[in-house]
């Protein structure tokens, strides 16, 4: 693809799975979309050629982005060799990293630090927030997990199976209970959280939340059913990935987060990938590269 006057050709050296990348094939919600039409939300390359009116990135640059923009506008998404996004988007990729790590952060990344963001974050340590985020082992949850504790809370509670516990531990989780017979939410007092963060999406998980949430607490969701029954004081927000600004690609960077990376699959295993995350369970971030030899280098 050509770049637009605002817009830089990004060679794609690694995406990765996201839910949202096969939903989109099969969810009334985006039967508004016109196929056919590249899909992959997540980048990581470097910059083959820029718009006349691009002036902060040059060619060579490694960088990174969330190409929802593009794919959404049929300009076409990352699970190509090439592809086009607005300058105002990408980011420079986190310096030691390998092309197949950063890019299987974006999406997960920007999501949970506009989520802890709604919750007031970052916070001042000396406040020792108690969080909630209701699934850790996914994309959304150990980078999740990684933010909250980078941007300040003291006590971070998740839920995943037995078989996670450590890995979420690793990540950052400070009380970690197995999801097939506790509800973290459950495990909690009247007025004892300052924030929930529901990555998962459980059926009245919302209306559940508001027991224990502070008053001056947050609730925030990813694109799903808020509370009917609102607790007075407590604020609740559904929310929508905003890709659209390098600075948030930029702060994420400045947390140093690391990238968890099950396995890797080429252009031609996207099917097979997505089945793989449509099982459930996955771990991490799936990745998908043009070569997993040479995305996996830094």
């Amino acid at each position: 693809p050509t770049p637009r006057d605002d817009e830089v050709l990004i060679e794609v050296h690694g995406s990765s799975v996201n839910p949202v990348d096969w939903k989109i094939l099969e969810e009334p919600l985006f039967a508004g979309l016109l196929f056919p039409r590249t899909i992959g939300f997540d980048v990581a390359g470097v910059v083959a050629g820029v718009g006349k009116n691009c002036h902060r990135l040059k060619t060579g640059d490694k960088v990174w982005a969330d190409v929802a923009g593009s794919l959404l506008t049929k300009r076409g998404g990352a699970y190509a060799q090439y592809v086009v996004a607005k300058e105002s988007s990408v980011g420079l990729m986190p310096t030691g990293m390998s092309f197949l790590e950063a890019a299987t952060l974006p999406l997960v990344g920007l999501t949970s630090l506009q989520a802890w963001r709604k919750g007031g974050a970052p916070w001042d340590p000396s406040s020792n927030k108690s969080v909630i985020i209701t699934s850790g082992s996914g994309g959304t949850g150990f980078v999740g997990l990684q933010l909250a504790k980078r941007m300040g809370a003291g006590h971070v509670a998740t839920a995943c199976s037995a078989k996670n516990f450590d890995y979420c531990k690793e990540n950052g989780a400070d009380q970690v209970v197995d999801y097939h017979t506790t509800n973290i939410i459950d495990t909690f007092g009247n007025d004892t959280v300052d924030v929930v963060y529901d990555n998962y999406g459980a059926p009245g998980t919302a209306d559940k939340a508001m027991r224990v949430l502070k008053p001056g607490g947050t609730l925030v969701i990813i694109m799903g059913q808020l509370s009917k029954h609102p607790k007075p004081g407590v604020s609740q927000y559904s929310i929508l990935t905003d890709s659209s600004h390098y600075e948030d690609l930029d702060e994420l960077r400045s947390y140093n987060v690391t990238a968890s990376v099950e396995e890797c699959f080429d252009l031609t295993q996207v099917a097979s990938a997505f089945n793989v995350s449509m099982s459930g369970g996955v771990r991490g971030k799936l990745g998908i590269c043009p070569d997993c030899s040479v995305c996996a280098s830094t």
